[in-house]
């Protein structure tokens, strides 16, 4: 019925470590309950305890800028590393299974967010995914009818090149005629984590990539506004990119001043 993280400011007895809310955002099996909850078929709100005084509550997508999407399982810490292994076919299996329940309820944006983020989402398990070779199988698996499909809400094909990490798919969208390089979200997403009415495709870049920021540097070459706000949290690309701890705000900031 409830999903409760009780995380005060406590240290481990013996091992002398914080074990606060940040240590339990930042623990792999900490995130499987997270993952796990997000995607079960009736998610459940999260409930924070860290005193008497200090109770909040948060969406299923996540607590403030951490949350599934953008802190996955097998980047997280393990006592035993070998869990980080064994958890990769079950992650595997958990989103193989919620993407077919979405096709089933015929919820199509549930399914594409999952298609999309399903190798960002496996990352550090050592289980890969299949990876589509073409742009048109790449937007056949997404279910999407065109490279402007979805324009109009946001959730379009140039949003999931970015989750999913393709920059090749990227260029090759950006190459397409009258292709809208912002697509700014029409409404928020709170099961995801972080999808804030007015985000736009290069604030999700900000926030999501750090090891690789060459999407980050093509969307800006080829236009992508990095003073643009959402319309949400009224925060811009800088903002995402900060706020996850990413290292991709130094671009945004070089080319904001």
């Amino acid at each position: 019925t409830l999903f409760v993280v009780l995380a005060g400011a406590w240290s481990h007895k013996e091992e002398r470590a914080p074990r606060d809310l940040r240590e339990w955002m930042a623990r792999g099996w900490c995130r499987m309950e997270l993952l796990c909850n997000a995607l079960s078929l009736i998610p459940r709100p999260i409930i924070v305890v860290e005193s008497l005084s200090a109770i909040c509550s948060f969406g299923s997508g996540g607590i403030g800028t951490r949350g599934w999407m953008t802190s996955p399982v097998g980047r997280g810490k393990f006592t035993c590393e070998a869990d980080r292994t064994k958890l990769g076919p079950i992650i595997h299996r958990l989103i193989e299974t919620r993407k077919q329940q979405a096709l089933d309820q015929g919820d199509l944006v549930m399914y594409r967010v999952l298609q999309a983020s399903e190798a960002r989402l496996m990352g550090g398990t050592g289980t890969t995914v299949a990876r589509e070779e073409t742009l048109a199988q790449w937007l056949r698996r997404l279910r999407f009818k065109s490279p402007r499909d979805g324009e109009k809400t946001g959730i379009c094909p140039l949003r999931c090149a970015v989750s999913s990490g393709r920059l090749d798919i990227l260029r090759s969208l950006l190459d397409f005629p009258g292709i809208d390089m912002e697509s700014p979200l029409r409404k928020s997403y709170t099961r995801f984590e972080g999808m804030m009415r007015g985000q736009t495709v290069l604030h999700l870049a900000s926030a999501l990539h750090d090891d690789d920021d060459a999407l980050v540097l093509e969307l800006i070459k080829r236009g992508a506004n990095p003073r643009r706000l959402d319309w949400g949290c009224r925060m811009h690309a800088l903002h995402y990119a900060r706020s996850e701890e990413r290292r991709v705000g130094k671009e945004c900031r070089s080319r904001w001043s």
